[in-house]
């Protein structure tokens, strides 16, 4: 009995030591303690594939019931933390054009360009000299100044040579340069000097007067009487208007324009037709007494043919002697038809007297 006694308090004490160790070591494990090593990022993190590698160390081993969950040399790998990415500078370039603007000759010539940022700046990388897309300039280099083509124009002379522009006349022309090209320009039309004649401008053009010609109206103003009488045409005039074959150019005049002239004699051609015409006109003769040889006399109130003639013509009362006097026919008028002859002298009745027949 004693010794089941004994066991059992054998027992009792084994398991309360065993419960005290437990607890002790419950109360005082504690769990290993370490640290990852980590390498450098393998790449740049804009990639967005950067890792880092990493090695475990154990700085503190684990008591008792502790946990270690990385043993000293174990490895794994994680993406590179923002943190710890490498510096990414600003990546980027000049672009300049292939020519300049501008004159180079006027000294105002510049060659732009612009800044690309293929790549901004990342984790604290440097900046880029420029901002994206910042226009650049530069005074422009001689092998990339823009061509400057040559400059002239044609002085003309300030007279037309002889002639009327209206017919062909023409004016010269000397090249007159201004500017020599430069830079691979053009060339000028023309050498320095050159001459040319082209068609006179209006503005230099000699003044030309109209032309033109008197053109006589059908009718005259009235008979023309006999074309052998030195008063033929008796005055009568023929209207003449100007007609234009020419008008006036370049500041010519046309004094006649619209003009009618009504100076010019009727020519015999368009003279009106005159039929004859005759008429009596009362003749005083002499007496017989002191009439010539040959010379129509009155004696006695009767008419002789001259003072030797014996017979008379007895003048009736209330008659007269009177010669008989035509004018015409001219211009293809009717000659007179009524039996007197002109310059004949007749006994006729006083009412006929200065009258037409």
């Amino acid at each position: 009995m004693q010794v089941f006694i004994i066991l059992a308090i054998v027992s009792l004490v084994v398991v309360f030591s065993v419960m005290k160790l437990l607890q002790y070591r419950k109360e005082n494990s504690e769990d290993c303690e370490g640290e990852w090593l980590w390498t450098e990022c393998d790449k740049k993190c804009s990639g967005g594939d950067s890792v880092r590698y990493g090695t475990f160390r154990t700085t503190k081993e684990a008591t008792y019931n502790g946990n270690c969950e990385y043993k000293t040399g174990d490895k794994r790998t994680e993406a590179c933390p923002a943190s710890e990415c490498p510096p990414e500078n600003c990546e980027g370039g000049e672009v300049w054009s292939e020519t300049c603007e501008g004159s180079c000759s006027g000294d105002n010539a510049t060659l732009y360009g612009k800044y690309i940022v293929t790549s901004k700046e990342r984790y604290l990388g440097e900046k880029c000299p420029y901002e994206p897309d910042e226009i650049l300039r530069k005074d422009c280099p001689v092998n990339m100044c823009p061509p400057e083509d040559c400059e002239g124009y044609w002085e003309q002379d300030a007279q037309c040579q002889d002639g009327l522009c209206s017919d062909g006349a023409k004016i010269g022309s000397t090249y007159v340069i201004t500017k020599e090209s430069m830079y691979g320009g053009a060339s000028c039309e023309a050498e320095s000097g050159a001459t040319k004649t082209e068609p006179c401008p209006d503005v230099k053009c000699p003044a030309e007067d109209c032309q033109g010609y008197w053109e006589q109206e059908a009718n005259c103003s009235g008979p023309c009487g006999d074309p052998d009488s030195p008063d033929f045409p008796n005055g009568s005039t023929i209207n003449e208007n100007f007609i234009i074959t020419k008008s006036a150019k370049y500041n010519g005049t046309c004094t006649n324009a619209n003009a009618v002239r009504s100076t010019t004699a009727c020519p015999n051609s368009k003279c009106p037709v005159e039929h004859c015409e005759g008429r009596f006109v009362a003749v005083s003769l002499p007496d017989c007494d002191n009439a010539g040889e040959n010379e129509a006399c009155m004696s006695d109130g009767s008419l002789f043919r001259n003072k030797n003639d014996s017979t008379s013509i007895y003048i009736p009362l209330g008659s007269t002697i009177a010669m008989y006097l035509t004018t015409g026919p001219f211009n293809g008028g009717n000659p007179c038809q009524n039996g007197y002859e002109n310059g004949s002298i007749y006994t006729v009745p006083n009412n006929q007297i200065e009258t037409s027949s």
